[in-house]
């Protein structure tokens, strides 16, 4: 995290926010946040995610907001303990198959994205949140 000007590998951080216009990518280092809980991200141009978010064991919220976001790593099936993902107001057009790991979200909220059709097995997935419950929102 020393990209952001900081050291917190000796922090515990629990929530952090970053509006920032200007920012371009995530370092890598972003695993080292282990008690991160929730992560919001907006307003930037920012295109990926790097693959060390599925290493936030402790995450329960991942908020990526008008950022330009053209893919989500495989590794984010790894986040067993997310509960909301909101992808908004971005260029996504898909999500990695490994999100159908993500059985224990309450909410779903990735609209506003150029989604080419879903594989089957990402619609069987969402259709078996939604039986448990949870809010999921395609469109606005």
């Amino acid at each position: 995290m020393e990209a952001f000007g900081i050291g917190l590998r000796n922090h515990r951080v629990v929530e952090l926010y970053l509006d920032q216009k200007t920012l371009e990518r995530l370092p890598s280092s972003i695993e080292h946040l282990k008690e991160l809980e929730i992560f919001c991200i907006r307003y930037g141009a920012l295109s990926e995610l790097p693959s060390t978010v599925g290493n936030l064991e402790n995450l329960k919220e991942l908020v990526v907001i008008d950022t330009g976001l053209k893919s989500v790593p495989e590794s984010v099936g790894d986040l067993g303990k997310l509960k909301s993902l909101l992808i908004q107001d971005n260029d996504l057009r898909s999500l990695p198959l490994s999100v159908t790991n993500l059985t224990g979200l309450e909410m779903v909220m990735i609209y506003d994205n150029p989604f080419e059709p879903f594989p089957e097995k990402i619609t069987q997935w969402m259709d078996s949140l939604r039986e448990r419950g949870c809010r999921i929102g395609l469109e606005r």
